[in-house]
């Protein structure tokens, strides 16, 4: 153990050169989206700009020199964060030795911050995150706290948010710099290292800000947006709800301050020009000064690295930032309110709060290039965007916090599939003829709404409202904690729930949702139709849903974001899938950002669609009556439908299922027709939401494995099973095709799609082939549910192919392994945390493995960023082959995870 003074002498020697040897730039971005890739491309392109206006040496010399333009940013930030920490030691270290003098007791603790620090343990010795974890307690257990994040795992590194008090963390910078410690990388967060990537960009987005057009149609206070703050890891443990709201005041408080603190500096200093008196400046720092991009002490030194990195700066967007301050925080107004107007709301988990901002309306457009009128709008309100960028700027500088983001508003994403998604064979629906209709299930739909007395879903009682009433045709429970008890006229929650589980109780039965014999479960998240509001922490909404395991098992939400990074949200909807309600299946839509004209537009995925444990649903086409004149039917990609990666390069979407066209109910039709046809992802997700009803009847009643009802066990299966099966029979589409053009020589036909891609998934969504029946096909099937596995760990599974002409005839071996994985850290580059592989040989009769190892995803080398893996192969007649699912690095002890195999074997032996 280094004592404090050793530490302190170690902290000065190497507080310039440790910098350097630690974690590098490329090395940070690497693992997480955040405002410093903003910063770097800021500082670049304006190198390339004076690139243009500079000689051909000079320009060369610029390309050369980038890479020390970025040393020296890197270590500024990693400097001013280490500076900070120190400083709070030193003062921690002198207040503790005057209370000691003071009562002769040596005895005193004091409360002091937790600061947030991001550690990487490089140990080859150890390959699993798991063990990385408890390499680094037993090293630093001592000094660090207890709760740790996990950032990124591979099997090169693992890396985690972790934090320990100023004097502390000291140490720990100094320990770590020794060479017998070479396993290690440790840096502190410091303020524009928690802010997520494209933050800033995001707030001057006019998804972000209220147009002029808006106010005629909306009443004052109704536009909110959100900050997204994180507490340091350890500042979350154990909490109160009371304690977590006192700590986000705190938290907004010290941001408040700093701005007073810059306002009174600035009139110091311009008083004591004005009449050429000296007046001393408070010692205590202001926005500006705490910042790291915007601290005055660079601009007070003169030496040539300081210099250097002045120039750097400059070049970045260190000066708008100060602007962005003076205008903001630390004007004399103080942002007084946007504070006034603010709403603070504690995250479910308590891990961290939200704000909502609710602006003062002028008659000015909310932004408009920083314009604004003073006698029309207020600039100390949101409506002020300088105030919510200095805001998030002063919130990333406190201790207490690990990560700050804003929230994108939530859109709606619309823009026969019975038989298609149960044998793609014409009017062939073999599932809902043998008795697969939802019967005995619930699912909850997530939307505007439904209209409660439409002949697709009434009559409904009002004993429904907040509330359970299981003897109700099809509303069972009308949850209004969000919204109103109603769906406005042609309404989109309507149109999604009679998709999913619609069935009329008279007249046309065209319309009738995949699930007809399934009941429904309403989350009203709009008021009166006018917009949506999407909690901010799903926990509610589960726990709502899921009413202590005797609800809905099955949610659908029809809406998404905007494109962006790994979030708070994501984090949240996979740590409660991965935790308490694992039994949950939540199907999300793509989104409709999928082309730009004739030409398809990759990375468009929203959340919760790109969250881990979600599924997400594209959209292709129909066939028959619901397609257009030139349009090519169902093997084809609707082009609007929005496409993967996620940034972070996992496959997405997951599936896809019919969105152009479907028939559904509308809402409110007055003297229209009550059903009318629709568009859109928001409406493909519903026709896997019922399949996954179906699914679920399927387990509950005993139909597996040999397709009837009560021919085998119930099973209750879980969320991670019933991924497994849908995406176990996805089949292939060919291409994409532009579906929106009126005449038919205008519908391009797009690029080819492949399996595994980032525009279909794992294909269109056919139940057929991936639940064995009782209808001469013959296939069978094995099933893993829930099944814990530790780390390093493999289970196995022999079968033996049993291929003949006139009983089970395809070749086709498919095996899909799905688990949930917990919460990721906001901005991750790598978020998946637990890494599982399945792969399948051929084993010879001797138990000899042979020829080739078939792996998932069509990867050479595994797949060690997705959640879902499928293998399919040709199997030969009567060979034999292992199914190998292995836990390969796991962040945590065991994780669980569901498997199901399907084509024409006999199972031999079953190792798990």
């Amino acid at each position: 153990m280094v004592n404090f003074v050793t530490a302190k002498a170690l902290f000065v020697t190497f507080l310039w050169a440790r910098a350097c040897e630690s974690l590098t730039l490329e090395e940070f971005k690497g693992l997480l989206f955040t405002e410093v890739h903003d910063e770097v491309d800021a500082v670049l392109s304006s190198r390339q700009n004076r690139r243009r206006n500079e000689n051909t040496n000079t320009a060369k010399d610029l390309i050369q020199d980038a890479p020390d333009d970025f040393h020296y940013l890197w270590n500024h930030v990693i400097d001013h964060g280490w500076s900070t920490i120190e400083s709070q030691a030193l003062k921690s270290n002198d207040v503790r030795d005057r209370r000691r003098s003071l009562r002769g007791s040596s005895t005193t603790t004091d409360t002091v911050s937790l600061h947030p620090l991001l550690i990487c343990n490089k140990s080859l010795q150890h390959k699993s995150g798991i063990q990385r974890k408890r390499m680094i307690e037993a090293d630093f257990g001592d000094i660090l706290h207890s709760d740790k994040i996990v950032v990124y795992n591979d099997n090169e590194k693992t890396c985690f948010h972790v934090s320990a008090i100023a004097m502390e963390a000291t140490k720990l910078r100094n320990i770590t710099s020794a060479s017998f410690q070479s396993d290690y990388d440790i840096v502190p967060m410091t303020d524009i290292m928690k802010i997520t990537v494209n933050t800033f960009a995001e707030i001057s987005h006019d998804t972000w800000s209220f147009s002029t057009s808006d106010l005629d149609r909306n009443k004052e206070g109704q536009w909110e947006r959100m900050i997204r703050v994180a507490f340091t890891v350890g500042n979350h443990q154990a909490l109160t709800d009371s304690e977590v709201m006192s700590l986000a005041r705190d938290i907004v408080s010290s941001a408040q301050s700093l701005g007073r603190v810059g306002a009174e500096h600035r009139r110091l200093v311009s008083d004591s020009k004005s009449d050429g008196t000296h007046r001393p400046l408070s010692t205590q720092k202001s926005l500006i000064e705490s910042f790291s991009l915007t601290s005055s002490t660079i601009q007070l030194s003169r030496d040539d690295n300081t210099r250097r990195l002045l120039d750097v700066l400059t070049r970045g967007r260190a000066e708008r930032f100060i602007m962005t301050a003076q205008n903001g925080l630390e004007a004399d107004h103080g942002c007084q309110s946007m504070f006034d107007r603010m709403e603070i709301r504690s995250h479910d988990d308590k891990k961290g709060f939200d704000i909502v901002l609710n602006p003062t309306f002028g008659q000015n457009s909310m932004h408009n290039d920083s314009a604004y009128d003073d006698e029309a709008s207020d600039n100390s309100s949101a409506s002020n965007l300088d105030c919510i960028v200095s805001f998030v700027m002063a919130l990333s500088t406190h201790s207490s916090v690990l990560n700050v983001e804003v929230d994108s508003a939530p859109t709606f994403d619309d823009y026969d599939a019975k038989w298609i998604t149960q044998s793609k064979q014409q009017g062939q629906t073999p599932l809902s003829d043998a008795g697969l209709t939802g019967r005995g299930q619930i699912v909850s739909v997530i939307d505007s709404g439904v209209q409660p007395d439409h002949r697709f879903f009434g009559p409904t009682s009002a004993t429904t409202i907040d509330n359970w009433d299981m003897e109700q045709r099809k509303i069972v429970s009308y949850y209004t904690y969000y919204g109103d008890d109603q769906d406005a006229k042609n309404g989109h929650g309507t149109a999604v729930a009679g998709i999913l589980v619609g069935k009329a109780m008279s007249g046309n039965t065209d319309a009738n949702g995949i699930a007809e014999d399934a009941k429904l479960h309403v989350v009203d998240v709009s008021n009166g139709g006018l917009g949506i509001y999407v909690p901010g922490s799903p926990s509610r909404l589960f726990a709502a849903m899921y009413n202590g395991g005797n609800g809905a098992k099955i949610a659908n939400g029809s809406f998404s974001t905007m494109y962006s990074v790994y979030r708070t949200s994501c984090r949240m909807y996979d740590n409660d899938l991965f935790g308490n309600y694992q039994e949950i299946v939540y199907v999300a839509s793509a989104g409709n950002e999928g082309s730009d004209g004739n030409v398809s537009k990759m990375n468009t995925i929203g959340n919760p669609a790109a969250c881990k444990n979600t599924i997400a649903v594209g959209a292709s086409q129909s066939s028959e009556s619901k397609v257009s004149n030139g349009d090519m039917g169902m093997n084809y990609l609707a082009m609007f439908s929005s496409r993967g990666p996620t940034a972070d390069d996992r496959m997405k979407p997951d599936i896809v299922a019919p969105g152009y066209t479907l028939e559904t109910a509308r809402a409110q039709p007055d003297n229209e027709q009550d059903t009318y046809s629709v568009m859109g992802t928001s409406f493909a997700a519903p026709v896997v939401a019922g399949n996954a009803a179906l699914v679920r009847q399927y387990f509950e009643e005993g139909w597996f494995p040999c397709g009837s009802p009560g021919c085998g066990a119930p099973i209750r299966p879980s969320g991670s099973l019933v991924k497994a099966v849908l995406m176990n029979g996805g089949q292939n589409l060919e291409r994409v095709q532009h579906v929106l053009a009126s005449r038919p020589e205008d519908k391009v036909i797009g690029e080819d799609l492949r399996p595994y891609d980032n525009s279909q998934g794992m294909g269109l969504l056919n139940l057929a082939s991936t639940l064995p029946m009782n209808d001469g096909t013959n296939f069978h099937g094995l099933v893993q549910n829930n099944q814990e596995i530790r780390d390093g760990e493999k289970h196995t599974f022999l079968v033996r192919a049993k291929i003949a002409r006139n009983k089970c005839s395809s070749p086709e071996l498919s095996v899909t392994l799905a688990w949930y994985d917990q919460g990721a850290a906001n901005g991750c580059t790598k978020c998946l945390l637990n890494d599982l592989d399945v792969t399948v040989q051929k084993r010879t009769w001797s138990g000899t493995l042979t020829g080739p190892v078939f792996r998932s995803n069509n990867k050479i080398d595994g797949d060690d960023r997705n959640n879902v893996e499928r293998v399919r192969i040709y199997m030969g007649k009567n060979k034999r082959y292992l199914i190998t699912v292995k836990a390969t690095n796991l962040s945590l002890d065991t994780i669980r995870y569901s498997m199901i195999s399907t084509g024409c074997f006999k199972v031999l032996q079953v190792n798990a």
